[in-house]
């Protein structure tokens, strides 16, 4: 053996050495952070160990549990896959990981096989399953009936590359307060994870941008949490929320030039438990905020304090187990309709983390919660939602990829007229007034453009294929997109009204959706809008957004050609695919009546997919009348509309 040789090896085995010791130093440091619940600070540990030794089992799974605990739980994925597929025995709860891991991806069937693995094994204290699984089935129902929103990003001025979150806005969109933890906090202070402490900040609307914003007050930031949390319909009082006596409410008073400083919420408002976020009405007589005071029905319930005729305020009421949960309810925002409570949680069913509800107030008592819907909902955490007085518009905090930080703050505009139902006539003279005012002028055509990206349901994957717009009565082709190698895809309307929208895929069965187009004006409309396809195995299903029948018959309406004509390509390109129809009711009527009904109905679109060549063989219908619904049934027209469908079911390929 050469010296050179002996001397390479020996340094070889030193700096091999050497980075076993880094490695392990990086280990414990991490571990201890997390131990702590510091999870950033024990995540920044645990990539620079990865660096050293990536293929380390035992590293991969403190990096995904860590992953799931922060503001980036889908980057988890990867990471405790390899833990399940090298050494699944190495923490029994990973197969609970990965259905939250799965969920946070969108990839609900997976989820719940996970989910449902783990809640067969024989473990003391494991986690209950059964809520994540209905998370999952919901999720995938949501996702498949987008609520037609715009939602924008307020941008680099209002948010950082930190948490921006907790928006206020006044009654005319002119002011947006919000909180924010970037640098240049008062006393920039850091917690022990590395984190700025909050700060309120102000910005005003100038025409179509926001002013930087400005830190509210020096009487009202102070060196550690300062988290803004209602303002009042005059814009004179604001309510916060300051870490102290365990987390606490607060007042501050505009005298015209500065902010007072704040002074607690008295009791029975604030006790020495935690009190976090809060709304007032706008005549300023009913107060709703969250706590964690005993006796709730949960981690953190909604209240609701009256204002007594004496100006105090009277010992709050729960607002009862139709909007509290065993999980946590956050975030209340009071409509200036005063019957609208819009609020976030847990515990109802929803994509997962936070949900973003509403309930409506009928006499004393709060009508069952429902979800706003993805995409304002995802499977993160979205919370601190504000509804504008004439709800063309709102605002929340949402943590999204694509954002400009962590959480960050975004400004949703709602296009459908079935959630956008009132509008004010001060707005719609305006709108009159500028028509009359442009008519003078050319008018370039108004058009709704649509872009995103076609993706496989499961992995996310960009797919290769074309989406049709078609008018549902003609079966005029209005416009087909092909989609980009990245899936990509771009397409206008032109005209207001309902269209049928396909999407096809090699592989994939047909993507079915109703696009209903409203409120052109003078300038092109944005929306983004991604679509997700199911590939073709044995007991996939589709639902066929276009497909009508005759009130309470089986017959079918004219407008259904279009689609059923889709089908009919979709199964002759697919010559080897075998599909179930399965017909679905609401649960208005007789529950055996609906059952034949929807059978009868599945029946018709057999028989003319049969009398367009399809061969009977490959067709089997089903009638489950009410048995399963997608969304409630409970006082709901949109939700029973969206349960009477036909879906498609494949049986063999």
């Amino acid at each position: 053996m050469s010296k050179r040789f002996c001397i390479v090896l020996l340094l070889l085995l030193v700096a091999s050495s050497v980075m076993g010791q880094d490695y392990k130093k990086l280990m414990k440091k991490g571990k201890k952070h997390f131990g702590r619940g510091e999870i950033n600070s024990a995540l920044r540990y645990y990539l620079e160990a990865e660096q050293l030794e990536s293929g380390n089992v035992e590293l991969n799974l403190h990096i995904g549990r860590a992953y799931l605990l922060s503001d980036y739980k889908h980057y988890a994925l990867p990471y405790l896959t390899k833990v399940l597929k090298l050494a699944p025995a190495m923490d029994p709860d990973i197969r609970f990981y990965m259905g939250l891991a799965c969920q946070y991806n969108y990839q609900f069937d997976e989820a719940i096989a996970h989910y449902t693995a783990y809640g067969q094994l024989r473990l003391l204290n494991k986690p209950d399953v059964g809520p994540k699984i209905l998370q999952c089935q919901q999720g995938d129902s949501l996702i498949r009936y987008p609520v037609a929103v715009d939602i924008e990003n307020l941008g680099s001025i209002i948010n950082s590359k930190e948490h921006d979150y907790a928006p206020i806005i006044t009654p005319d969109q002119s002011v947006l307060v919000f909180t924010s933890r970037r640098e240049g906090s008062t006393g920039g202070k850091k917690t022990s994870d590395g984190e700025f402490f909050e700060d309120i900040y102000i910005s005003y609307r100038r025409g179509e941008n926001w002013t930087p914003p400005r830190q509210i007050s020096k009487n009202i930031n102070y060196d550690y949490h300062d988290a803004a949390a209602a303002i009042s319909a005059n814009g004179k009082e604001l309510y916060l929320y300051i870490e102290d006596n365990g987390g606490d409410l607060y007042r501050s008073v505009f005298n015209g030039r500065d902010w007072s400083e704040p002074e607690p919420l008295p009791e029975p408002i604030n006790t020495p438990y935690w009190e976090t976020s809060l709304s007032i009405s706008p005549d300023g007589k009913r107060l709703f905020f969250a706590s964690d005071r005993p006796g709730g029905f949960g981690n953190l319930d909604l209240y609701l304090s009256e204002r007594l005729p004496n100006g105090s305020w009277g010992n709050p009421l729960n607002l009862g187990p139709a909007i509290n949960t065993a999980g946590f309810e956050d975030s209340p925002y009071i409509h200036p309709d005063g019957k609208t409570l819009y609020f976030s949680s847990d515990g109802h069913k929803g994509l997962g983390g936070y949900d973003v509800f509403r309930s409506e107030r009928s006499g004393d008592i709060w009508l069952k919660p429902v979800n706003m819907g993805y995409p304002i909902n995802t499977p993160d955490d979205n919370f601190h939602f504000i509804m504008a007085e004439n709800r063309t518009h709102a605002y929340y905090t949402s943590i999204q990829e694509g954002g400009e930080g962590k959480a960050d703050i975004y400004r949703i505009t709602f296009l459908d007229e079935k959630v956008n139902t009132i509008l004010a006539a001060a707005k719609k003279k305006k709108e009159e007034e500028a028509a009359v005012r442009a008519s003078a002028k050319p008018v370039l055509p108004a058009a709704a453009n649509y872009s995103g990206q076609l993706l496989d349901s499961e992995s996310g994957q960009p797919l290769q294929g074309n989406i049709t717009i078609a008018h549902p009565q003609s079966g005029d082709i209005i416009t087909v997109a092909q989609t980009n190698e990245d899936g990509s895809f771009n397409f206008e309307i032109e005209k207001e009204g309902t269209y049928a929208l396909s999407a096809e895929a090699e592989g994939y069965i047909i993507l079915s959706r109703t696009l209903k187009v409203s409120r052109l004006g003078e300038k092109t409309r944005y929306v983004n809008t991604n679509l997700r396809m199911n590939a073709i195995k044995v007991g996939t299903t589709a639902v066929m957004a276009n497909i009508f029948f005759e009130t309470g018959k089986s017959s079918l309406r004219t407008e259904s050609i279009t689609e059923l004509d889709k089908i009919r390509d979709f199964l002759r390109h697919s010559s080897s695919v075998k599909i179930q129809i399965n017909g679905h009711t609401d649960n208005v009527g007789n529950a055996n009546y609906n059952k034949q009904l929807s059978r009868k109905r599945a029946q018709s679109v057999k028989d003319y997919l049969v009398n367009n060549g399809i061969e009977p063989g490959r067709l089997s219908v089903m009638g489950y009348g009410q048995e399963r619904p997608l969304f409630s049934n409970d006082d709901e027209e949109e939700g029973r509309a969206l349960n009477r469908r036909t879906e498609i079911e494949v049986l063999s390929h």
